[in-house]
């Protein structure tokens, strides 16, 4: 210790370490533990080079730098007691893209291109195992927020080092092949060079599977010679404790005529079966017996759990209205002690969020910072966001670039203080004449407002879509009211969706 506090004389490494979580916590980003470990190490380290008036060896890297508060770089230099350069600041912000973090959906990602890439990786991986991804918005959401850090270290070619090797299990490690063989189809994950960066991205999709395998309901043909108050008993057991369909209830004797064979999954008879039949037999006692479970497990016949009996009467519950649904399984949750929904409720189309009082059309020159305003008064206007929401969108931009500008495509505009929401929803901004942002030129401004930063995923992809498979955005250019940019909305989106 004596040593470290004569290299560090006059600073307290406390005060670095508290800097580097504020900063973490600002971002809203979460490292584990081994990247948390080199990101302060980082820290430190560069502390010792500026307290030392030595050069760093990347402060001439070109580096992206993320976005933060300037406080923070004025609270570094309060700390240390020295004037940073630019270099400096901007590699002192850099350190973060080194590592494994899991970001929340903030300001600083390019929304579009990640959610092509994701959109795309999810198609190609579906296509390779023969599974459909496209329903598991956990899976969306938790890419989304991993890809975004990931391009950044592909644009600056940083690599992770963690041991990754043998976190997936040899029975699933055609999960990672199929991922090695999708990111090949992607321009930009084309690049990864990095095994642990290909497992990271694996592992979403194995927890896809495992989802999958926990919600996949078997169907039963029940063999049962007893009377009826057994069978009723049997059925009542099977269909409360295990994820099971019981499709019939046969005596055995009836087996020889049966024919429905291709919706069963699973025979399970109290009787004893000396025919051959086109599907597995499980031989059970009418009590069920420890025995009995054990051949359950075996044959991957799932328990039923908090979640799946939850997933369940969701389902059944879909002849309600949808703000009726939530109060009714809030109540159920509470009771099944399932206090976090992993499942989103209806996912929300780009037509859900956009509708005619949200759509305007106008002439003349317009500057960007009108523009911004402009879009989020629409949405103010209909009491969605509050007014200070033009202010925060307008700040992202001024601190971090036109990022969500594709020129002469559109832009998408967003803030990032969900508090400042009351209603998801998008506006929609059609400039004849087209809005400067910096060097690009856009007619169409989409502003978005997200209460939670994941209900909008849905409609992004088909925006994403829309824009990219069809001539949607040429033919919104060209609308002369309000009425028909919205039947162009409903028409594209219908013809993507297909």
């Amino acid at each position: 210790m004596n040593v470290i506090e004569k290299i560090f004389k006059g600073i307290y490494l406390i005060d670095i370490y508290n800097w580097s979580m504020n900063l973490l916590l600002q971002m809203g980003w979460t490292l584990n533990d081994e990247s948390f470990t080199w990101y302060v190490s980082n820290i430190f380290l560069f502390t010792w080079y500026i307290h030392s008036d030595e050069k760093h060896p990347l402060e001439s890297a070109s580096l992206s730098e993320p976005c933060f508060e300037n406080k923070f770089d004025q609270e570094f230099e309060t700390i240390i007691q020295k004037k940073l350069t630019k270099e400096q600041i901007f590699l002192l912000k850099s350190f973060v893209f080194f590592t494994n973090k899991y970001a929340s959906l903030n300001e600083d990602m390019d929304l579009i291109s990640t959610e092509i890439i994701v959109q795309d990786l999810i198609y190609n991986m579906s296509e390779i195992l023969e599974i459909s991804f496209k329903e598991d918005m956990i899976l969306y959401k938790g890419l989304l927020n991993h890809i975004a850090p990931l391009i950044e270290r592909i644009k600056q070619n940083i690599q992770i080092y963690e041991e990754l090797l043998h976190v997936i299990p040899d029975k699933y490690q055609y999960v990672l092949e199929a991922t090695k063989v999708s990111i090949q189809k992607n321009r930009v994950l084309s690049q990864i060079k990095n095994e642990n960066e290909t497992i990271l991205l694996a592992i979403h999709f194995l927890g896809s599977i495992h989802r999958n395998e926990r919600n996949n309901y078997k169907n039963i043909l029940l063999v049962c010679g007893f009377g009826y108050g057994v069978i009723a008993m049997l059925k009542d057991s099977l269909v409360n404790d295990y994820q099971i369909n019981i499709v019939e209830s046969i005596p055995s004797y009836k087996l020889q005529d049966y024919k429905e064979w291709e919706s069963i999954d699973f025979i399970i008879t109290t009787s004893k079966i000396v025919i051959d039949l086109p599907k597995t037999i499980i031989e059970i006692n009418p009590f069920l017996q420890e025995e009995d479970y054990l051949k359950f497990e075996e044959k991957g016949i799932k328990r039923k759990n908090v979640l799946t009996n939850y997933m369940s009467i969701k389902k059944r519950l879909d002849f309600l209205e949808e703000d009726d649904q939530k109060r009714v399984l809030s109540i159920i949750c509470q009771e099944l002690g399932y206090s976090d929904e992993r499942i989103l409720f209806r996912q929300l189309n780009l037509s859900d969020l956009i509708g005619i009082d949200t759509i305007r059309i106008i002439d003349g020159d317009m500057k960007w910072e009108d523009a911004v305003k402009f879009s989020s008064n629409i949405l103010a206007n209909c009491d969605f966001v509050s007014a200070q929401y033009a202010e925060n969108i307008i700040d992202i931009l001024k601190n971090v670039g036109f990022y969500a500008v594709k020129d002469n495509e559109f832009a998408l505009l967003h803030g990032n203080d969900s508090s400042l929401v009351k209603v998801s929803s998008i506006s929609l901004l059609i400039c004849k004449e087209a809005v400067s942002f910096g060097d690009k030129k856009v007619k169409i401004i989409f502003c978005l407002a997200s209460r939670d930063k994941k209900e909008q995923i849905p409609a992004i992809i088909n925006l994403t879509k829309m824009v990219y498979k069809t001539n949607f955005i040429a033919m919104l250019e060209s609308a002369k009211t309000k009425e028909e940019a919205e039947v162009l909305i409903h028409k594209y989106e219908k013809e993507v969706t297909v």
